[in-house]
């Protein structure tokens, strides 16, 4: 078997002199190109990935006017990867589950750009800020039903989840070995999507789930995060891998990518590309950053 090929971009790339090189029109004060002579990148990703692609793509417009960035309809991952290795796309985005060995068997290389925090969030009125992973448990088994059970107020707990297997509660019960084979309780409200999950958490009194930190910061309503066993979710303890709930952002390119890839993996690896993770609500990769 072929050994796994990852890859933490750097702003080293040695793609870099290509995007050097696809400014130099902009610099020389020429005409703006015209949509015939664009370097075009098309990806594909899931749809959860879309306002993360949608920020990359919206970063790397503003920094060259002859940059483009095509976004998919959000084909399944196999096919995704298919379209890559029958050259219909350039780049596909992927999240959580992605299979690193068989990338590798078929000539690929996945590098790894951000990581995203999944938190379980609560209704403002819960002051409840911590569970240990048992707690987690019992709360969506239905075993336990009112916040007083871990020092809060006497408040009945409304556990909601995302419906398997949606990629957040994925992630939730692979970190969680308790919640790898429970079966929710009858209390547990299902949300079919992220904006019925983040409308449960915001109207619903006592209301408990699974969302993004990105999610909780976005809230018109506000919610609260937990920490899971006292480790927070903070930025450094979520890239440390400290904290045991995150799903990683990837970008598979063939080995070696087309050139017309290079000046995107640069963008990605600049400081303009963490930033644009970063709107997105992922916290960007920086080469030799341990994680998981």
């Amino acid at each position: 078997m072929q050994p796994i090929r990852t890859r933490f971009l750097s702003s080293r790339s040695p793609w870099a002199p290509g995007l050097l090189l696809i400014g130099v029109c902009a610099a020389a004060g020429q005409e703006a190109p015209s949509p015939a002579d664009q370097t075009l990148v098309r990806t594909e990703g899931p749809r959860d990935l879309l306002p993360l692609a949608s920020a990359l793509r919206n970063g790397w417009r503003e920094q060259s006017e002859d940059m483009e960035l095509s976004l998919g309809a959000g084909l399944s991952e196999k096919a995704r990867l298919d379209a890559l290795a029958g050259g219909a796309i350039d780049v596909a985005f992927a999240g959580h589950g992605l299979d690193l060995a068989d990338v590798a068997a078929r000539g690929m290389t996945a590098h790894r750009i951000g990581v995203t925090a999944v938190v379980l969030a609560v209704h403002a009125d819960v002051t409840v800020l911590d569970l240990k992973p048992e707690d987690v448990c019992d709360i969506f088994s239905g075993r336990v039903m009112n916040w007083a059970a871990y020092g809060g107020a006497d408040l009945s707990i409304r556990p909601v989840l995302r419906p398997d297997p949606e990629p957040d509660v994925e992630v939730l019960r692979a970190a969680i070995p308790c919640m790898a084979r429970l079966t929710p309780g009858k209390t547990v409200t299902v949300a079919r999507t992220a904006s019925d999950m983040r409308a449960a958490l915001q109207g619903t009194s006592g209301a408990i789930g699974v969302t993004t930190l990105a999610a909780v910061r976005q809230s018109i309503v506000a919610l609260r995060s937990l920490s899971i066993a006292s480790v927070a979710p903070s930025p450094a303890n979520v890239l440390s891998g400290r904290y045991p709930l995150a799903r990683p952002v990837w970008l598979v390119t063939l080995s070696p990518p087309p050139r017309s890839v290079g000046p995107f993996l640069a963008f990605v690896a600049s400081d303009r590309g963490a930033a644009a993770l970063a709107e997105a609500g992922a916290l960007p990769i920086r080469p030799n950053q341990p994680y998981r």
